[in-house]
């Protein structure tokens, strides 16, 4: 459920953020990105945890403590 403190332009603009940083597969990158922009699920946000499990499995590197806050901040409001 979308909560009050993160509006859904938010949500997508951080998604997007880490779709572009540590997705490099332009495809999967290209379809993470369609999703986050058009997709909603019952409540009206972006699929956030689909996206997220996905961009974490594809981490291949160390990622800055700003990116930790963003995934823990996601991970609180979404599940």
């Amino acid at each position: 459920m979308m909560q009050d403190d993160m509006p859904n332009e938010e949500v997508k603009k951080l998604l997007i953020y880490m779709i572009e940083k540590y997705i490099s597969d332009p495809e999967r990158r290209t379809r993470l990105i369609d999703l986050a922009l058009h997709r909603k699920d019952p409540f009206g946000s972006p699929p956030v945890k689909g996206i997220m499990y996905d961009v974490l499995s594809h981490v291949n590197q160390d990622m800055s403590q700003d990116d930790q806050e963003i995934v823990s901040k996601m991970a609180y409001l979404f599940g």
